[in-house]
């Protein structure tokens, strides 16, 4: 269990954990497609996995936690950029999410920390929030409770505001030093090669594109580069059209979304051979 005095380790976390390889995979045994473009991905399923190799679920708290303004957090760039998409409020209905995730046979989630929901300011000098550390203990106790294995990542693109505006970001390393020095890299997919697409592009996007192959090519390079690391695929997500006006059983019907994973699945097989 995590104790109170394990505030002052998860608040450590900000400037130890680093962002981890993105990508991360839904599924145990997945039906076949008829419209996968490789027979051979038909037949991928759970059992031609290792016993050591982690199926989980993921989320990011700019996409779900809401309560934006609430709980001592501070404002972040993601605020104002998706002002007109409210979040599910998993603030304060984490223990509900939780619930769903034991009940769907989860036992690893990774979620990420708001950066300015510890400290609001950017940065310690700037103050910590502690009712913030008390949300991420209480989150990680009650996946424990449940059974659930937490995978906690640090930065999921909501940069303080006031670092944006101190710093501009990003453009300036002082936003690096102040993570020190810890926050690894970006992997960056460029969306074409030599003006062609590198593979469909995702509904609903003007940038997310479809190619499983690079993360095959990526972690054949990883695995050979750094001698056989332990690898955190963390998360992987493709877009659709908002159709508010579908039945909830129509819309929980996402073949296209049971096909990008089953073809991720296969590409991560791949290269594990």
């Amino acid at each position: 269990m995590v104790t109170s005095s394990l505030s002052f380790r998860l608040l450590e976390s900000l400037v130890v954990i680093s962002t981890v390889v993105l990508l991360a995979f839904l599924s145990a045994h997945v039906h076949a497609r008829p419209d996968l473009r490789d027979a051979n991905e038909l037949f991928i399923k759970k059992a031609d996995f290792p016993n050591d190799f982690v199926f989980g679920v993921s989320t990011a708290a700019a996409q779900i936690e809401g309560s934006a303004k609430e709980g001592g957090r501070g404002p972040s760039i993601w605020d104002e950029f998706a002002r007109d998409f409210p979040a599910i409020d998993s603030y304060k209905r984490y223990k509900e999410d939780v619930k769903f995730l034991k009940d769907l046979g989860v036992h690893s989630y990774r979620f990420s920390i708001s950066w300015t929901r510890i400290l609001p300011n950017g940065s310690l000098s700037g103050g910590i929030n502690q009712e913030g550390i008390d949300h991420y203990n209480n989150l990680i106790n009650e996946l424990l409770l449940n059974g659930i294995t937490p995978f906690v990542t640090i930065f999921h693109f909501d940069s303080p505001q006031a670092l944006q505006e101190k710093y501009g970001g990003f453009l300036s390393r002082s936003i690096i030093r102040l993570l020190n020095g810890d926050l690894a890299h970006f992997v960056v997919a460029a969306a074409y090669k030599d003006g062609v697409p590198i593979g469909p592009r995702a509904t609903e996007s003007s940038y997310i594109y479809l190619y499983p192959i690079g993360l095959q090519k990526l972690l054949e390079f990883v695995n050979h580069k750094y001698r056989k690391p332990t690898i955190y695929i963390t998360e992987n997500g493709i877009p659709e059209k908002r159709d508010d006006s579908l039945e909830l059983t129509e819309a929980l019907k996402d073949p296209h979304r049971i096909n990008n994973t089953i073809q991720h699945l296969h590409k991560i097989h791949a290269a594990m051979q």
